[in-house]
């Protein structure tokens, strides 16, 4: 049957012959190659070029049609493989494999980590400032004072009471009865940094 940009089993046909073109790219992708290329990849592409090429197709048969499509294959491998190793930007060689950085812990996984906070990590941390903003408003005064000298301004225990006319153990307990006012208030957002 021949092909032609008419003919609706064309597509039949040339569906027909994945598995054959799977089965070649999978043999000629080297390993050199594997972490750009996917044969499925080759092959769509393959297909995608001969549609383009379908009007100066001339084969008969079946053979025909796999040998041509097996031309665009290595056509298509030969023009990829230049692509990637012919120059110096794309050199696989240069690539680094990211299964032994996952599989890795400590200073080698942290390769792959960004070290900004994403945009909800930046949303639920302005959530949570604006619930502990609102619960410090609802401390009494004095509950307020030693969380803003200890937390913001960090000072010692001993000028927080002094500051408060108590003594430094004193000072702790009014700090630690805050904070647990505080958690308390915060509920839900208490496990948020």
């Amino acid at each position: 049957m021949e092909l032609t940009p008419s003919n609706e089993d064309a597509g039949r046909l040339l569906d027909g012959c994945r598995q054959y073109l799977l089965v070649i790219a999978n043999e000629v992708i080297g390993p050199e190659l594997q972490g750009k290329l996917g044969a499925s990849d080759l092959v769509q592409d393959t297909f995608l070029e001969a549609q383009r090429h379908l009007a100066v197709f001339r084969g008969k048969s079946k053979a025909d049609t796999r040998a041509w499509l097996r031309k665009i294959l290595e056509c298509r491998l030969a023009n990829i493989r230049r692509s990637y190793l012919a120059t110096e930007k794309r050199a696989t060689q240069r690539e680094v494999k990211l299964a032994p950085l996952l599989a890795g812990s400590g200073a080698e996984h942290q390769v792959l980590e960004s070290r900004e906070p994403s945009p909800s990590n930046h949303a639920v941390r302005n959530e949570w400032n604006q619930a502990l903003e609102q619960a410090l408003a609802r401390l009494p005064e004095h509950y307020r004072q030693a969380v803003a000298w200890r937390h913001q301004e960090q000072l010692s225990w001993d000028e927080i009471g002094r500051r408060m006319g108590r003594t430094a153990d004193a000072a702790r307990k009014v700090w630690s009865r805050a904070i647990q006012q505080l958690r308390r208030e915060l509920g839900e957002h208490e496990s948020i940094p």
